[in-house]
């Protein structure tokens, strides 16, 4: 049995139709799936940028070190706290020393006590 003329172009628009719809979505697919690879080479180095600057992060940390640790000065017995600490670095060594004059004051008079320190 034969389709009239009619329904016979009409299915010819129609098939047409979904034919261009299909080249669309199929370039449209392509167009997303090289996104998909761009977008993933992308978050692959960003990954890869981040561990290096996480480990930069911890590797800085644990290099920091304590030179000189300072307490704040206690009171003594008689409720008097002892005198400013003068700090001097000694001439020609860059900084790497540090002498620290203590002076406190009790019962038997003033007492003077030096302190040197070196670093490494």
């Amino acid at each position: 049995r034969r389709l009239p003329k009619k329904k016979y172009k009409q299915a010819n628009v129609d098939i047409k139709q979904l034919s261009d719809e299909k080249a669309a979505l199929e370039l449209e697919r392509d167009e997303q799936k090289a996104k998909i690879v761009q977008l993933r080479t992308e978050a692959a180095h960003q990954e890869t940028m981040r561990r290096r600057l996480h480990n930069q992060i911890h590797e800085l940390k644990g290099n920091i070190r304590v030179f000189v640790r300072v307490r704040p000065a206690n009171p003594n017995g008689n409720g008097e706290s002892p005198a400013i600490l003068p700090i001097t670095y000694p001439p020609n060594t860059d900084r790497m020393a540090l002498n620290i004059k203590e002076i406190t004051t009790g019962v038997g008079g003033e007492k003077e006590r030096f302190h040197d320190f070196k670093f490494d």
